[in-house]
């Protein structure tokens, strides 16, 4: 008889393997495996931080992309990097968290993203930053922390930098969201730090006067204290003709000042007279006795035969 040719049988190519004998044909490795060799080897696991699957080959396991990980051998997918965590690497197996100031607010994060100016965030892994709240400020980015305006500076929610107090507006404490207006009766005339002060004597501050400047007393009116907020009328009998005065005069004799607020005495009337001064009227000429000018501070007796 003639000898029986058996046919020669052929090597698994990388990417198969064939566990049992006698088998016709050998098989591709199960996804999440693969096998970079020819021959009887079998197929192994994927490493953690890699993957095969259906759009990857069989021979070599596929690394995970930055932004994802695998964790577990013998995967068939990678998973994306959750937020507030990230990978940049190729390969990865774990996810890191975020850095103090920095965040990440979508899936899949390849580099995590300083906090903007006005914002910080002071633990890691997080998904977002927070404003500064208002009385600090925050001029750079990626930052884990806010600072506290200083005395004479206010700032609103979010402020990149703290803002001076207006004039008329003062501020002693730090980390405060607003400056005050200085109280009626005081003043500021510069921006920044600094106390209000007392307006002096003869002026005044008020709700219907700015804070920049004391406002004079008007003629008429006067005031004898400091830190005041009102002008008090030059009272019955008295005047003041000038602005920004601490006292009324005393109107002279011959005159008078019938109202309060007075600018200016009115001489008497003729056939009248007034003796003393910072009075509120004047006197009639006695009978006997006569005035022909005005403004006089005596009557004269009638001539014999009048």
């Amino acid at each position: 008889k003639g000898n029986i040719v058996h046919p020669r049988a052929s090597a698994c190519l990388p990417g198969e393997m064939q566990s049992l004998p006698g088998q016709p044909n050998c098989k591709a490795c199960a996804y999440g495996r693969f096998k970079n060799t020819s021959g009887s080897q079998s197929c192994a696991d994927c490493p953690a931080g890699s993957y095969t699957s259906e759009s990857t080959t069989l021979v070599a396991w596929a690394k995970c992309s930055p932004g994802k990980i695998q964790q577990v051998e013998g995967s068939v997918s990678c998973a994306d990097c959750p937020t507030g965590k990230f990978q940049s690497a190729s390969g990865g197996s774990v996810c890191l968290a975020c850095a103090e100031g920095r965040f990440a607010n979508v899936i899949g994060t390849q580099e995590c993203s300083p906090c903007d100016k006005g914002s910080y965030q002071a633990a890691p892994g997080q998904a977002g930053c927070e404003q500064c709240p208002a009385g600090r400020q925050q001029e750079l980015s990626g930052q884990s922390f806010c600072t506290n305006c200083t005395a004479g500076k206010s700032s609103a929610a979010g402020a990149l930098d703290c803002t001076a107090c207006l004039s008329g507006e003062m501020q002693r404490l730090p980390g405060q969201p607003n400056c005050e207006a200085c109280a009626f009766g005081k003043f500021k005339a510069t921006q920044g730090t600094g106390e209000c002060v007392d307006c002096g004597v003869g002026r005044y501050t008020s709700a219907s006067t700015t804070l920049i400047v004391c406002a004079d007393c008007r003629a008429g009116t006067f005031q004898n204290a400091s830190a005041q907020s009102s002008c008090i009328l030059c009272p019955m009998g008295r005047f003041q003709d000038l602005e920004g005065n601490e006292t009324c005069i005393a109107c002279p004799e011959g005159s008078s000042a019938s109202l309060a607020g007075t600018q200016e005495c009115s001489p008497c009337d003729k056939g009248s007279y007034q003796a003393e001064p910072g009075q509120a009227g004047c006197e009639q000429c006695p009978a006997g006795k006569q005035q022909e000018l005005s403004g006089q501070s005596f009557c004269t007796n009638c001539t014999a035969g009048k």
